[in-house]
C-alpha cells in the first residue's frame, strides 16, 4: 500500500517537472532585458557585434573598431547600444520614499580624429537612454542625441560628453572638454579635458587633447545610491587616476532614468570629416567593470598637411546648397559666413563682424571672396590672399588697381588691416562693431595705422580653437 502511494507521488512529481521547466524557460526568455549586464570587448568583430550590439544610422563595424559617423555624409549621425537593457530603477518611488536607483561602472577607449586640424570639432558621448532613437534628435548635430534648444524637461536620457567643439550658445567652456548632460545639450557640469596624477590625489591637472587621434581611456562610475557620477580620463598607458576629472552629485539624476535603459555611444558631424571611434568597451552593473587590455589597440594619428583649411576657406565651405529635413542648416552667401557657424546655427555679433570684414576686403580689393586662379585651377580665398600679402609686408598691393592714385596709401592699409581684424578666426578676438566704427570715422589720428596689430594673422593665423590656453577667453584685440 505504502509502495503504491510512493509510486503515485513520484509519478505526479515527474508529471509536474516538465511544467516547472517550461515556466523557468519562459522566465529566461522574457526577462533578459532587465537582467544584470557584465561584458568586455577588447576589440570588435562581426560575431560579437551582430550578437550583442545595435548599430543605429551611420555607425559601422570597421574591425577591430566601431566607427560612429560616415565622413561621406554631410550630416551624419551614428549610435551604438548594447542589446540588453539594464534595470535602472530597482524600486519605484512612493509617497514615503524616493526611488532606488541602480549603479554601474564602465570603461572604454575612444579616438577622435579630424581630417583637418583647423576644422570645427564635434566629439562623442557615452549615453544612457530608454530609446535607441531619442525624440527630437537633430540629424548631424548636437552629438546625435539632442534638439537644438536647451531642455529642462525630465526625460530618460543621460549622457557624458567628450566634446571637442566650442558652442558659446550652450555655455561650452572651450573646444576640448568633458561634461554631464541631463537630457540637455547644455551640460549640467563641465571640465576642461585632462587628468590628475595617477598615483596621488593632487590638484595639478595635466591637459589632454582629445582631438588629435590619440587613444583615450575613460572611466565612468554611476552610484545610484548616492546620485553621483564620476568621470575620469587618461591617455592609453596611464593607470586610472585616483582623482576623477568630474564628480557630480545631485538627486535630480533620478529624474533622468527609467526602469529599463540602453547603454552605448552616440556622435554626429556636419560638413567636416571627423572620425569618432570606439576601440574597446567594458561594462558591469554588478560590480567594477573588467579591465580592458590596451596593449594591442590600433593607433590613429592626425596627418600633418600644409593645406589645412584656414578661416577663410572654412567660411567658403560653409555655404551649402542641399537641404536636410529637421535640421538647422547653416546657409548664407558663399564666402561671407564666419567659421564658427559650422557648429553654432545662430549668428552672433562676432559672426556679423566677420561678414562685415569680408565685405570691407571685397570693396577695397575689388575681388570676390572666392575666385578661381586660372593658372592654378584652384580657388583663391580673399581673406587668405590679403593675409599673405600682409605677412610679406605688401598689404597695400592688395588694393584694387583700378582706383590706384585715388586714395592715401596709409588709409588703404588701415582699411585692409581692419578687414583682416574683423575676419580673425577666433570670434573672441575680433573687434566689436563699435570699435570698427571708431576706426572708420575716427579722423586722421586713426587713419594712418589700424588700431590692431595682426601678428597672428601675419604668421599664418590661428586655427579654429587656436593654440591659446583653452578655458581662458582671450582679450578682444583692442584698436589703438
Amino acid at each position: 500500500m505504502l509502495s503504491s502511494h510512493l509510486r503515485r507521488h513520484r509519478g505526479g512529481a515527474l508529471r509536474t517537472l516538465p511544467l516547472l521547466l517550461l515556466l523557468l524557460l519562459l522566465q529566461l526568455i522574457i526577462l533578459p532585458s532587465t537582467s544584470s549586464l557584465d561584458f568586455i570587448f577588447n576589440s570588435f568583430n562581426a560575431t560579437t557585434t551582430n550578437s550583442s550590439l545595435i548599430l543605429v544610422r551611420d555607425t559601422r563595424l570597421d574591425p577591430p573598431v566601431l566607427q560612429l559617423t560616415n565622413g561621406s555624409n554631410q550630416y551624419s549621425t551614428g549610435r551604438v547600444f548594447h542589446r540588453t537593457q539594464i534595470q535602472m530603477i530597482k524600486t519605484p518611488p512612493t509617497s514615503n520614499s524616493t526611488a532606488t536607483i541602480s549603479s554601474f561602472s564602465t570603461s572604454f577607449v575612444f579616438s577622435i580624429l579630424p581630417q583637418l586640424s583647423t576644422s570645427p570639432g564635434f566629439g562623442l558621448v557615452f549615453a544612457l537612454s530608454n530609446s535607441t532613437s531619442p525624440p527630437d534628435a537633430l540629424s548631424g548635430q548636437y552629438l546625435g542625441l539632442f534638439a537644438n534648444r536647451p531642455s529642462s524637461t525630465p526625460f530618460p536620457l543621460l549622457a557624458v560628453e567628450f566634446d571637442v567643439g566650442r558652442n558659446s550658445e550652450f555655455k561650452d567652456p572651450d573646444n576640448n572638454h568633458v561634461g554631464i548632460d541631463l537630457n540637455n545639450i547644455e551640460s549640467a557640469v563641465t571640465a576642461t579635458a585632462g587628468y590628475y596624477n595617477s598615483t596621488a590625489a593632487g590638484d595639478d591637472l595635466i591637459p589632454l587633447d582629445m582631438r588629435n587621434g590619440q587613444n583615450i581611456h575613460a572611466w565612468i562610475e554611476f552610484d545610484g545610491t548616492q546620485f553621483e557620477i564620476n568621470v575620469t580620463i587618461a591617455p592609453i598607458g596611464v593607470s586610472k587616476p585616483i582623482k576623477p576629472l568630474i564628480r557630480f552629485q545631485d538627486p535630480v539624476i533620478a529624474n533622468y532614468v527609467s526602469s529599463e535603459m540602453y547603454v552605448g555611444f552616440s556622435a554626429s558631424k556636419t560638413t567636416w570629416v571627423e572620425t569618432q571611434r570606439i576601440l574597446a568597451w567594458s561594462f558591469s552593473d554588478i560590480g567594477v567593470a573588467k579591465e580592458i587590455n590596451t596593449t594591442d589597440l590600433p593607433v590613429f594619428a592626425l596627418r600633418t598637411s600644409s593645406s589645412n583649411l584656414s578661416a577663410g576657406a572654412i567660411s567658403a565651405k560653409l555655404y551649402t546648397h542641399g537641404e536636410t529635413p529637421n535640421t538647422t542648416r547653416v546657409v548664407g552667401t558663399l564666402g561671407y559666413l564666419a567659421p564658427e557657424l559650422a557648429t553654432t546655427a545662430a549668428p552672433t555679433a562676432a559672426s556679423d563682424v566677420f561678414s562685415f570684414g569680408v565685405v570691407v576686403l571685397e570693396v577695397a580689393c575689388g575681388r570676390r571672396p572666392i575666385e578661381t586662379a586660372k593658372e592654378r585651377e584652384e580657388e583663391v580665398v580673399l581673406i587668405d590672399w590679403v593675409r599673405e600679402m600682409y605677412g610679406e609686408g605688401r598689404v597695400s598691393e592688395a588694393a584694387d588697381g583700378r582706383i590706384k592714385g585715388e586714395y592715401e596709401v596709409e588709409e588703404m592699409e588701415a582699411v585692409l588691416k581692419l578687414g583682416l581684424a574683423c575676419c580673425h578666426p577666433d570670434p573672441v578676438r575680433r573687434p566689436s562693431m563699435r570699435e570698427v566704427v571708431a576706426v572708420l570715422i575716427g579722423g586722421k589720428e586713426v587713419a594712418t595705422v589700424p588700431k590692431v596689430l595682426l601678428s597672428e594673422l601675419a604668421q599664418g593665423g590661428v586655427g579654429i580653437g587656436g593654440s591659446e590656453a583653452e578655458g581662458e577667453p582671450s582679450t578682444p584685440q583692442v584698436l589703438v
